[in-house]
């Protein structure tokens, strides 16, 4: 008889109990999932570029001067990602987009030196062909073999250059290239870019550059691409924005000619 007159506080105890255990497990699964996604392993942001347009250069350019999209490559002779991007992405970029006169690629220096004992003598190595007109063909060499880069190795590369060896010497022991190399360090500096290869997607401004997207490490062609086509869309927004502006313009100015004209007819 007791149990049968107590049956519904017994139900009641049951589901408040069941109630509770649910509510519990639902707040455990909750804080396990918190702390899985706060420790989840997380893709690397990408470096945010700066809001102002930056000077623009030293640099070795190669495509169309009438190219404004410049994709800029700090890079270190004797990095393995960046002889990776040298040899297998940049020739994608180049066929698509520098042999068509959509952008220029240009290069700049950034040896990683604690850890790239001889990527600085390779860097003044191509500062130096560059001063006989031969940056491009020593920069291909210097990454066909970055694991021989010792001073032997580099008048090697230059006698295979076709450089006058003795002013290549010359130059490797005058300021002039470290000059140049500090600059480029430099302005990697300004940027924040802490290693190689960094990529960066800019449009030129007269003779400054704005940068648009940066890239750390060997970014994917997808990737570049992307971020190279959003930066031409812009500048042919641009153009276009700036040829209605110059229309406008040139109408305006010849309509206030014609009332001129007819207020002399008619005065």
């Amino acid at each position: 008889m007791w149990t049968i007159l107590n049956r519904p506080a017994a139900e009641r105890h049951t589901k408040t109990r069941n109630l509770f255990d649910i509510a519990t497990t639902i707040a455990i699964w909750a804080a396990v999932g918190i702390v899985v996604w706060t420790n989840w392993p997380k893709a690397p942001q990408r470096p945010v570029p700066p809001s102002g347009l930056m000077a623009f250069g030293p640099i070795e350019l190669r495509g169309s001067p009438e190219a404004k999209v410049v994709l800029t490559v700090f890079s270190d002779y004797q990095c393995p990602y960046c002889k990776r991007f040298a040899r297998e992405t940049e020739p994608l970029i180049e066929a698509r987009y520098v042999d068509t006169g959509k952008i220029r690629i240009g290069f700049r220096h950034l040896p990683l030196e604690q850890i790239h004992p001889f990527a600085r003598g390779a860097a003044i190595a191509a500062e130096c062909a560059n001063r006989q007109g031969r940056f491009w063909e020593m920069h291909r060499l210097l990454f066909d073999t970055p694991d021989k880069l010792s001073p032997e190795a580099i008048t090697a590369k230059a006698m295979q250059t076709g450089l006058e060896v003795v002013a290549f010497e010359a130059c490797q022991s005058k300021g002039d290239a470290s000059a140049r190399i500090a600059s480029d360090v430099a302005s990697a500096q300004l940027l924040k870019l802490t290693g190689t290869p960094a990529l960066l997607v800019g449009r030129l401004v007269g003779d400054k550059i704005q940068y648009l997207s940066i890239f750390p490490g060997a970014a994917s062609v997808e990737d570049l691409s992307a971020a190279l086509d959003s930066a031409l869309a812009g500048s042919y927004r641009s153009y276009l924005f700036a040829t209605a502006v110059g229309l406008g313009f040139v109408g305006c100015s010849a309509l206030l000619l014609v009332r001129r004209r007819r207020r002399k007819q008619l005065s």
